[in-house]
């Protein structure tokens, strides 16, 4: 579980580092289009997403380990249990992560336009 934990912490450091990027990136679109940066309220906002969807995270655990028949005074656990653990711990995560990956796929085509009307005008 610790190894695993380690592994899935090191699976989200992409993302942490390249949400200052993508933060100056928007407030260079808000620019473009003649409003302010808002650098401050966009990382305020993307802080408290973050906050809500690790609320969101730790619900969606328990309830799938509840489902699952985990008992956390059991000495061993039921194969459900198990299978939902090594689920909760590769499959999900990579499912949201390709979601992530097209997410920003989906956002460089569309930050080339911005750049490209910013050089017209």
């Amino acid at each position: 579980m610790v190894i695993a934990s380690i592994l899935c912490g090191i699976s989200v450091l992409p993302a942490t580092y390249l949400k200052s990027v993508l933060i100056m990136q928007v407030g260079e679109y808000n620019t473009v289009i003649g409003m302010k940066k808002m650098e401050a309220t966009m990382s305020a906002v993307i802080n408290f997403m973050e906050k809500l969807g690790n609320a969101f995270a730790s619900l969606l655990i328990g309830a799938l380990l509840s489902a699952a028949n985990y008992d956390g005074t059991a000495a061993t656990q039921p194969d459900s249990a198990l299978m939902m653990i090594r689920l909760a711990y590769s499959l999900i995560p990579a499912a949201f992560t390709v979601i992530v990956i097209l997410c920003v796929i989906g956002f460089k085509p569309m930050y080339r336009r911005i750049k490209a009307s910013q050089g017209q005008n």
